[in-house]
Order: structure tokens, then sequence, then C-alpha cells
């Protein structure tokens, strides 16, 4: 009788233990998780308010038609960069409807593979770019105040959407895209139309056209990333996960959904998040 009751004793013990044990490594994992979100979210504010406050100048010691096409492209590399940036956080998407998209307490990530299909593409987050600068433009533009100031006239002539906000996802259905972003080895590429008529007293010009490029390797990253994806089928492997330039860990965040993180200080964007469903 001694013995069983010690049996069971040792029994409630070692079940005790488990548990707990079972209760640290969930905690362990969670604070782990709000860690690296934590250092996402801060290397993005860090990385959108240097860009923000970088003040996009206008040179007067060029021609007004030069003037206002350096102001434009300068503009468009600004909120490029802001728009790489967040689509970093983000498991390279900027504008997700919820069901392709991990909604925690801390951070929006997007699917890269999802109820067995990968649901990230390049071509993906192009679009979301050139919606981004499309979008956003006028955050930069100021609406042109600094030219006003000078009295110029300006007209858009076009279908730019500026001050427009997205409420609906269908209304990318019919919101004309005026940024094409294409997604090169080591940069990215935006060309946008963008119609203006500009006068200042007996000087008349138009503008139509405008073309910028920026440092970044988010192909590449998307790329990785997609990779980690399909090896991901097979579990976590931590040696295959060292074998990429960024350092990349792996969380899982429960039952059904891993989230993994890729940092680099030499990558644009530095940071890359992103989320796939467990088979």
């Amino acid at each position: 009788y001694k013995q069983l009751t010690s049996f069971i004793k040792l029994k409630c013990i070692l079940n005790a233990m488990k548990k707990r044990g079972q209760v640290t490594v969930l905690i362990l994992i969670g604070i782990a998780l709000i860690l690296i979100v934590g250092i996402a979210i801060f290397f993005l504010t860090q990385k959108t308010t240097d860009i923000e406050t970088a003040e996009v100048e206008v040179d007067r010691s060029i021609g007004n038609e030069a003037r206002f096409t350096s102001f434009i492209e300068n503009c468009m590399e600004k909120q490029l960069l802001k728009g790489i940036s967040i689509a970093g956080a983000q498991g390279g998407r900027i504008f997700m409807q919820d069901e392709s998209s991990l909604i925690t307490e801390n951070a929006v990530i997007g699917y890269t593979y999802k109820n067995g299909d990968t649901i990230l593409d390049y071509k993906d987050v192009e679009l979301d770019l050139g919606y981004y600068v499309d979008l956003t433009f006028d955050e930069c533009t100021n609406y042109f105040d600094i030219f006003k100031e000078e009295q110029f006239a300006i007209s858009e002539t076009g279908s730019y959407p500026i001050n427009t906000e997205v409420i609906e996802f269908d209304l990318f259905d019919t919101l004309p895209l005026n940024s094409d972003v294409t997604l090169g080895e080591d940069l990215v590429s935006i060309d946008t139309t963008y119609p203006l008529q500009i006068s200042k007293g007996n000087n008349q010009f138009t503008l139509q056209t405008f073309s910028v490029n920026v440092d970044s390797n988010i192909k590449e990253t998307v790329k990785s990333a997609l990779d980690i994806t399909k090896n991901h089928h097979n579990g976590i492997d931590l040696a295959y996960l060292t074998s990429f330039d960024m350092l990349v860990n792996a969380f899982p965040y429960d039952a059904d959904n891993t989230i993994y993180s890729m940092y680099s200080e030499e990558t644009n964007p530095s940071f890359f998040l992103f989320v796939t469903e467990n088979e």
C-alpha cells in the first residue's frame, strides 16, 4: 500500500513537472515572438521615421521643368522606400485581406502558404508597392505647396488618386494603377504616369512620366521566404535555416502556424516577417 501511494505521488509530481515544462516552453516561445515582432516594429518605425524626416528639397539652381521632375522623383523614391519597409514587416504585402494574414496582438503578418497553396508571389509585392506609392504620394508632395508659394499654377490632368483612402478591397478592382513597379535582383524600379500642366507667367510646360530606381534586394528576400516555406513542409529545419545570408529564426505561433523572421543589416528591407500554415 505504501509503495502504491509513493508511486501515485511520484506520478503526480512527474505529471506536474511535465505540465510546468510545457508551460515554460510556451512562455519562452511567446516571449521570443514578442521580442522578434517588437524588434521588427522598432526597425520599421525607425526606418520609416528616418525616411519621413528626410525632407525632399527643391533644387533652385536648375530650370523649372527639371526642378519639378527632381522633386516628384525624389518623392517617389521616398514613398517607395517606406513601402518596401512596410512590406518587409508584413510578409511582402502591404494591402491584405484577413484570410491572407495572421493578426496578432502586435502585428499583421502575411501568409506565404495557407490552405495547401502558396499565396505570395512577386506580382503581389509589385502591385502593393505601386498602389502604396499612388495612395501616399501627397504625403510627400504636400500638394506642391512649396511651388505654389512661388506662384506656380499646377493642374493634375490624369486620374492619379491623390488623397484617396482605401476603405474596401473592392476598390482595387476599379482604382487605376499609375505606378508600375518591377522587382530586380538588386534594385526596385518604378515608372509613374502623373500628367501635370504647370505654368508661371508666360512659362508653361507639361510633365507626364517619371522613373526611379532604388537599391533593394526584396526580390531575393521573397525568394528565400518562399524557399523556406517549401522546406517547412518537412518541419523546422534549423540546419537549413543557417544556410541563408540573413539571420533566420522560426517561432511556432500555435498548433497551426509558424512565424519566420529574417534579418540582416546589409539588406533592404532589413527585416522580413512571414507566416506559413503548418500541414
